[in-house]
């Protein structure tokens, strides 16, 4: 009976065109958009509401709303979302900045390539601990990796002695590749690292590796891309004297000029070889002879260096001698560039 009178006498409050109050609204509301939005936003709350309500926080002096959101983003049709709209609360929320004084990411990588190595020490241990990193890698049997720990823990190696105040070649080198690879990687981190394949190091206290030079592994010798290759490590090397092996292979030198290999195909007996040759190690072109039962080779002039086949590279190493570089190129052996550093 009670349901049907109150039923009635909305019905009749219809008919006379009067409008229903609106519902008040709840305690917690009230104590959350004080809390959030401060004492504005509850005035604007409590000014469409029919009655005065009673909540249980006490008011208190709110800061600004920029950060509610955060917290509270209000959906279509939430009453606070209205409220916040009236009382002018819903701009735009400032962009979150760290903490003062939060610690930067750790970045190990660019701790370790920011090093600045002064003992051959130093050097030879910076080489080491690129491997983990994946910017080295050591070359298959040709003991670099040891002779390297043993720099690195201040031990001599094939009369080698780290303590030595001038720096060995072969360790700037190496660093100055493995940086360069650093960068480029940096550069676009989607692409896989390209290690440096650290090669043939220390062979005795006297001769070009005697810590003065450095075998570098892993290009592309017999296929299209070594020239380039060949080319981003010597541009990567600052102004300064080079000797360049590179091998009877690919896009380097023609194995076909060799001296060696016309000998072995000068007949039988032996015809003299008049063509200019190239020859290991050597920077220059040969001719030879037979005579008594042996070769005499004779420098015919003319520079190794002539006879690459990648016109590119040979552009690139004119280019290079140009601006303060001194270049010497001659064949070596397979599969690798010598690097030294006098």
């Amino acid at each position: 009976m009670r349901r049907r009178a109150e039923q009635e006498r909305e019905a009749d409050q219809h008919e006379a065109g009067e409008t229903a109050a609106p519902a008040p609204a709840p305690a917690a509301m009230i104590a959350r958009l004080q809390q959030t939005a401060g004492n504005q936003a509850v005035t604007a709350l409590l000014a469409r509401q029919p009655a005065p309500i009673q909540y249980d926080t006490p008011p208190h002096e709110g800061g600004d709303a920029s950060d509610l959101l955060k917290f509270l983003g209000p959906e279509e049709g939430d009453p606070l979302g209205d409220v916040f709209q009236n009382a002018g609360v819903l701009a735009d929320s400032p962009k979150q900045t760290p903490a003062p004084g939060a610690p930067p990411k750790a970045d190990p990588i660019a701790d370790w390539a920011a090093r600045t190595p002064t003992t051959n020490a130093e050097y030879a241990q910076w080489v080491i601990d690129g491997v983990p990193h994946g910017f080295v890698i050591w070359s298959p049997g040709m003991g670099a990796q040891k002779q390297m720990e043993d720099l690195a823990a201040g031990k001599t190696v094939k009369g080698v002695d780290p303590s030595q105040a001038a720096i060995l070649g072969s360790l700037k080198t190496i660093k100055t590749l493995a940086g360069a690879r650093v960068t480029k990687w940096r550069g676009d981190e989607t692409k896989p690292k390209e290690p440096l394949s650290v090669g043939s190091f220390i062979r005795g206290s006297t001769g070009a590796h005697g810590g003065r030079a450095i075998d570098i592994n892993g290009f592309d010798w017999t296929g299209a891309n070594g020239p380039a290759q060949v080319e981003e490590a010597l541009r990567a090397l600052p102004p300064d004297s080079y000797g360049i092996g590179l091998p009877f292979q690919g896009q380097f030198f023609p194995k076909a000029e060799w001296l060696d290999e016309r000998k072995k195909n000068a007949g039988d007996p032996p015809a003299d070889i008049t063509e200019a040759s190239l020859q290991l190690f050597v920077g220059t072109r040969f001719t030879s002879s037979y005579k008594d039962g042996a070769w005499e080779d004779k420098e015919a002039g003319g520079q190794a260096i002539s006879r690459l086949k990648s016109s590119t590279l040979k552009a690139a190493i004119a280019e290079l001698n140009g601006k303060g570089y001194k270049i010497y190129v001659f064949p070596d052996n397979p599969n690798h560039i010598h690097i030294q550093n006098p």
